[in-house]
């Protein structure tokens, strides 16, 4: 506030903050409107929406859906959960499912296990350091916290897209630490990355995009084309991927898009005969409507009762909570606090991204 601006804009200011950090913010904000300033804070999150604003603007497709004045955003306040429903339908042109039941489910054989892992980043500084957790099958294992802590270089070590200093990764069991990356993929890993351009060819189309893991699955040298036709436009369905065509460009679609064909993939590979699939998913919902979060937070939950070990790594506080069996949050490189999620609270977990252990 160096400048003392009469008009201040803040574009997502939550997305790199704790709870704490968001409270002292919104704090600030109450401030400066004591002091008459004009603030515009472009968010998806609802529930903050509802919470700070006097008057909210709803765009969906570029356009100005709706604008609620002081009188109807005060009712929202009111009641914040119905508020969030209404803002959704406004947002996606429809009623959507907003409630998620993550039911108790007994857990199966441990699918992942890491010990000691210690991971570099791109400038050799060590920012993994000395990791271990396990997740099981019918299990959803949250890594939680502020991004930038090691949960990018730790992903990219599960699947050797980046190699490990030392420690293990066992899968199934067998150590596949720095192993070859078809060999990780082939043991039954999915991956949902958030470099989206470290899982899509831009210049392939959405069906072979779609695909890929097909092709790698199948025997031999033969292609069932109808097949793959078919499966094609049945996940461009389900997933609601918006494209003129299975053959046009992912590099033309959207960033929402473009997450939306890496999860349909993802989400639809089956594991090897007998054994579970480990789904790792990094910031699955990042860019996507709220119609399509929800339902890929079902599909996670989906996979979850199917047998699928789940590690998700999220910044998403909501996410994690809604999800997760069992949080761990990271603060610089360490895992420094395992929850069970049925106890967790979103202060306790806040505090632990800050690195508040105590």
């Amino acid at each position: 506030m160096i400048t003392n601006p009469d008009i201040l804009i803040l574009d997502e200011p939550t997305s790199m903050l704790t709870p704490p950090e968001v409270e002292k913010l919104f704090s600030l904000i109450e401030v400066l409107k004591a002091q008459g300033k004009s603030i515009v804070i472009i968010t998806h999150h609802l529930e903050e929406a509802i919470r700070i604003s006097d008057r909210i603007t709803v765009l969906r497709g570029g356009k100005v859906v709706e604008t609620l004045d002081e009188a109807r955003v005060k009712k929202l306040k009111k009641k914040p959960e119905e508020g969030k429903r209404e803002l959704a339908k406004l947002m996606v042109g429809k009623e959507i499912l907003y409630d998620l039941e993550r039911k108790t489910i007994q857990e199966g054989p441990i699918v992942l296990k890491v010990q000691d892992l210690c991971v570099n980043n791109d400038m050799g500084v060590q920012v993994v350091n000395s990791v271990g957790f396990e997740v099981r099958a019918n299990h959803i294992l949250g890594i939680a916290g502020i991004a930038g802590n090691g949960q990018k270089e730790l992903v990219e070590a599960l699947v050797h897209w980046r190699d490990v200093v030392s420690g293990n990764i066992y899968l199934h069991g067998t150590d596949v630490a720095n192993k070859p990356i078809k060999k990780v993929r082939d043991s039954g890993v999915s991956l949902i990355p958030e470099n989206r351009k470290r899982a899509l060819l831009l210049d392939m189309s959405v069906r072979e995009n779609l695909m890929m893991s097909y092709y790698a699955d199948t025997p031999g040298f033969r292609i069932d084309r109808e097949a793959i036709i078919e499966k094609t436009d049945s996940l461009i369905e389900r997933f609601s991927i918006e494209t003129p065509s299975p053959l046009t460009p992912v590099r033309s679609l959207s960033g929402g898009n473009r997450q939306k064909v890496i999860v349909a993939r993802e989400l639809s590979r089956q594991p090897p005969k007998g054994r579970q699939l480990l789904l790792i998913a990094e910031n699955p919902t990042s860019g996507l409507d709220v119609a399509t979060t929800q339902f890929v937070r079902q599909e996670l939950l989906k996979m979850r009762a199917a047998g699928a070990a789940v590690t998700l790594v999220s910044s998403d506080l909501t996410e994690i909570l809604t999800l997760s069996d069992v949080i761990a949050v990271m603060y610089k490189g360490e895992i420094i606090g395992v929850l069970d999620a049925e106890s967790a609270t979103r202060e306790r977990v806040g505090l632990l991204m800050g690195g508040v252990v105590g």
